[in-house]
């Protein structure tokens, strides 16, 4: 089972999304415990054509709503592991990619 976020902020050039996995297959009647998360994938894409730039996948997330944001200049990827917020640089992208 999967659990999925995404973000971005408008006029930029980059949007991401986080994809948690389950450890079990759960329903909605389920009771949650944090240890059913298994791992958080976040993948950063170019708004303008949808092409990956880069990817995190983070093992045993945190149980929280949004775990990853983009700053605002788009050069940066933010994500809570453990306890402790963890920046990642992207990468510069031309217009021709």
């Amino acid at each position: 089972m999967f659990r999925y976020a995404a973000g971005g902020t408008d006029g930029t050039n980059f949007f991401a999304v986080g994809v948690t996995e389950l450890a079990k297959a759960m329903d909605e009647s389920s009771p949650f415990h944090s240890s059913d998360l298994k791992s958080l994938y976040v993948g950063v894409y170019r708004v303008e054509n949808g092409k990956k730039i880069t990817g995190v996948t983070i093992p045993d997330p945190l149980p929280t709503v949004q775990t990853f944001a983009l700053s605002p200049d788009s050069r940066h990827l933010a994500v809570l592991e453990s306890d402790q917020i963890v920046f990642y640089s992207l990468p510069e992208v031309s217009e021709h990619e």
